[in-house]
């Protein structure tokens, strides 16, 4: 009984020691993440500026409201081809270079390395104002090597000014961001891989292509499950980009869920009452519907990449 009682109280005395530990991160989350989380479900069901004490209850009026709005649906649409472009772009870059730099003996593979990842580091700001110089119709690199190459019809064009080209040309940065981060984890995957299997497959007569598709990919098939579900869920997230260069515009173009929800948490101009106060309560609602929308879109990616581990 003696044995039973002590090793009972050096295991709670364990488990109050790592309650202890994970007490600052609970207590973090609860504040920052899930707090304010289920506030703005609370004030989603509310007509209110953010200012006043004055906050009307008014139920489900604004996802009504937001369900019969063009504007939302316009940036439903464009998040929808940043959802099918941008992770697959970033995903097939990234893992092209993770294969190349993992399995071929690079002297300058650390600089190259440090050369993708780079971008990840810099801030949206400076990330904005770099790509708006690269596309300017004026001095712009872009313009400037259509210029060189003899292509006169593009030697000013507005890459960002046109309402055709401005999200496309937004996807390029986006892409060129994430490459860096998904390649790094990539090749910390693939360095897992243990050597005996690549020389095993050699022997066998298999060649570069084969035991990628054989060997790598179906070995590294977790991370990628894991890290394209993280770029859909960010893609969701990714507006500042947006806020940074075009504002959303031109007509629209370039809005995003996270930038016209952002708008409405500025001051402007609400229906015919002059009243030129913030709309809270709708930008709540256009938060949580982006919730809900990156919510069933995660379960059913979960779903469809779903497959059997390999082990080795």
């Amino acid at each position: 009984m003696e044995k039973r009682s002590e090793f009972l109280t050096i295991k709670r005395r364990k488990n109050l020691t790592i309650s202890f530990y994970l007490l600052p991160a609970l207590v973090l989350f609860f504040l920052f993440i899930l707090y304010p989380n289920v506030l703005s479900f609370y004030y989603s069901l509310l007509q209110w500026d953010g200012l006043s004490t004055v906050k009307e209850f008014v139920g489900f009026k604004n996802f009504n409201d937001l369900y019969h709005d063009a504007y939302f649906h316009n940036a439903l649409w464009n998040n929808l081809i940043y959802l099918v472009t941008i992770p697959i772009l970033t995903f097939a870059i990234a893992t092209f270079f993770a294969i190349v730099l993992s399995q071929r003996n690079f002297k300058e593979a650390g600089f190259y390395k440090v050369l993708f990842y780079f971008p990840n580091i810099m801030a949206v700001s400076l990330v904005g104002v770099l790509w708006v110089f690269i596309y300017s119709p004026r001095n712009g690199i872009l313009n400037s090597i259509f210029e060189m190459i003899g292509i006169r019809q593009l030697e000013s064009f507005p890459w960002l000014g046109n309402v055709d080209t401005a999200l496309w040309a937004l996807i390029v940065p986006q892409v060129w961001v994430g490459v860096g981060f998904y390649m790094v984890l990539m090749i910390a995957a693939i360095n897992g891989i243990p050597k005996t299997l690549y020389e095993a497959a050699a022997m066998d007569g298999a060649g570069k292509w084969v035991q990628t598709f054989r060997i790598t990919l179906p070995l590294v098939w977790d991370m990628i499950q894991v890290s394209f579900i993280f770029a859909i869920i960010n893609v969701f997230g990714s507006f500042q980009l947006i806020l940074v260069t075009t504002g959303g515009g031109p007509l629209g173009s370039t809005e995003l869920l996270g930038s016209y929800m952002m708008s409405y948490m500025m001051p402007r101009l609400i229906g015919a009452t002059g009243a030129f106060v913030p709309a809270y309560g709708y930008a709540s609602a256009i938060g949580v519907a982006t919730f809900f929308i990156s919510l069933i879109v995660t379960i059913i990616l979960t779903r469809v990449m779903k497959r059997d581990s390999v082990q080795y």
